[in-house]
């Protein structure tokens, strides 16, 4: 395990292994769950490096722990890994029914060293950073190996590209066109390799095939110039803090735009430069030389960012990943969060456990920040060595750690809570009454018709001949209405003893719509 992994994990111990529910402060964007656990069997991790997404869902992560790269559904069930030997029967991919073991720490074909990241390209092929064999190991989807580059890695005529037939060495650590000095990070763009080389303090550019295109950074030409290839001839960058100048850069990422954005370790930053390698700006607390803000250029001055841990600032930025808007999230294994970045604006927000006040919760902060917490609630991210964006905007960490029951490891998932239900709109109150009987008074020509009707409300009747009235309901049950009649109606009755009209009855709800229906009656009266 090199120097930067020990320092980091010798942070306080972990605590806590129980997954808890959120803080209610989180607000929307919350722990979603997670999946994995410490240990070198199936689904398990002892120490992890990058994730990649591919155009499937799946999850690919680079263990850097187990010298194998594992395999995740989208939803995070062990699909299987590769490496050398990684089944107990000696196969180089195994899955839960063979049972898995750590890959061999092996330079040889389809072996790992401390696998960094991890990238995939189009096609589906998986990228490795492999760390301490100084070299990138191409695989299939499916986990079976393909080449490698880097320095003198062939076996046979000492070339740069090896594959399983020519036979494969680890890269020579080399500052020459095309070597590496402790590759960390990779990103496939563009059908380029960019790789961050840690030790040259320099990004290297290679076809997809593996063949050296270019590399740039500080002085990385011989005599002069931040661009070097093959016929120039290369050498290490030179690494320091101002603009355009790289220092441990520990990843890198294609972000929109054909930018690239890059994790500088020792810088406490992201510089932003093109895919053909100038600068473009700088992200962090303080990096800014003229006015100390968190963006800076060549017209203003970069330096590197300050330590501490308030809004903006970066410890220890090892990995990082991009969303769809442009957003980038840094993974800073000293602050133990995870630092949401525009590329344009700067600082957007940092997530972790405690990262607003301490507290041992989830939290989020955007204008006041602390240091996250080394616990193992959910949504704490302690050492998050590794990220990714699902297809759904779903943000992945990979993080890991020592606790008070033992190591500890999960990948763990983050997001926007689903939006609660809106309530069902109140029951509109019935307006459905019915019709009882009719009684007559003969004697005096009058009738009550009663209805009943299904809560409190108001009953109107009216009609040719007859004359209006209105009734109040304070409940449900029946309501009396008095029917009497008028104008030639009545003087029909008074004649001939009978008089058939037909009312309208109209029964509004209290706070509902009215419903009206008819009713045809006779009126008699003794002459």
């Amino acid at each position: 395990m090199h120097a930067r992994r020990l320092a980091v994990l010798a942070v306080g111990a972990l605590c806590g292994l129980a997954l808890l529910p959120p803080a209610a402060a989180s607000a929307a964007f919350a722990p979603l769950g997670g999946f994995g656990s410490y240990g070198s069997g199936a689904g398990q991790f002892t120490g992890t490096g990058g994730l990649a997404i591919a155009a499937s869902g799946s999850i690919y992560q680079a263990g850097y722990g187990d010298n194998r790269i594992a395999v995740y559904s989208p939803q995070g069930g062990f699909l299987f890994a590769f490496g050398d030997e990684v089944a107990p029967s000696g196969a180089d991919v195994c899955d839960t029914a063979s049972g898995c073991q750590e890959g061999n720490e092996s330079g040889n074909a389809g072996g790992l060293d401390q696998p960094e990241a991890v990238a995939l390209d189009a096609a589906g092929n998986v990228f490795v950073a492999d760390y301490g064999n100084n070299r990138v190991s191409v695989f299939s989807a499916a986990g079976e190996f393909l080449f490698a580059f880097g320095k003198d890695v062939n076996e046979s005529d000492g070339s740069d590209v090896c594959d399983a037939a020519s036979g494969c060495d680890p890269g020579a650590e080399s500052s020459l066109a095309g070597g590496f000095d402790n590759p960390s990070g990779v990103a496939v763009a563009g059908g380029a390799v960019f790789v961050a080389d840690s030790g040259n303090a320099r990004i290297s550019v290679f076809s997809l095939a593996g063949g050296f295109l270019y590399a740039f950074g500080k002085e990385v030409k011989p005599g002069g110039g931040d661009v070097c290839t093959e016929i120039s001839g290369c050498q290490s960058g030179e690494a320091g803090e101002a603009a355009g100048e790289l220092d441990s850069p520990a990843d890198v990422a294609s972000v929109p735009g054909g930018l690239l954005a890059i994790a500088e370790n020792r810088n406490r930053r992201v510089a932003v430069f093109t895919e053909g390698g100038s600068f473009v700006r700088g992200l962090g607390a303080g990096v800014n030389v003229s006015n100390g803000s968190g963006v800076c250029t060549t017209a203003s001055g970069c330096r590197e960012g300050p330590p501490g841990a308030g809004a903006g600032t970066l410890g220890s930025p090892v990995h990082l990943t991009f969303d769809r808007a442009g957003g980038v999230y840094v993974g800073d294994t000293e602050l133990e969060r995870v630092s949401q970045f525009d590329l344009g604006t700067g600082f957007v927000r940092a997530f972790g456990a405690g990262v607003v006040d301490g507290a041992a919760a989830f939290q989020v902060c955007t204008a006041i920040c602390a240091a996250g917490l080394p616990l193992t609630i959910a949504g704490a991210t302690p050492n998050p060595y590794g990220l990714a964006v699902a297809g759904d905007g779903t943000v992945l960490v990979a993080e890991e750690g020592e606790a008070e029951k033992g190591s500890f490891a999960r990948i763990e998932r983050f997001g926007d809570l689903p939006a609660p239900p809106l309530p069902d709109p109140p029951a509109a109150p019935s307006n459905k009454f019915r019709f009882g009987k009719l009684k007559l008074n003969e004697k005096a020509g009058t009738a009550t018709l009663t209805i009943t009707v299904p809560g409190a409300g108001s009953a109107v009747l009216k009609g040719n001949g007859i004359k209006k009235v209105k009734r109040t309901a304070k409940k449900a049950g029946k309501l009396k209405l008095p029917v009497k009649l008028k104008g030639k109606a009545k003087e029909k009755l008074l004649e001939q003893g009978r008089s058939a009209v037909s009312a309208k009855v109209t029964f509004t709800p209290k706070g509902g719509k009215a419903l009206t229906k008819q009713k045809r009656m006779t009126l008699k009266k003794r002459l």
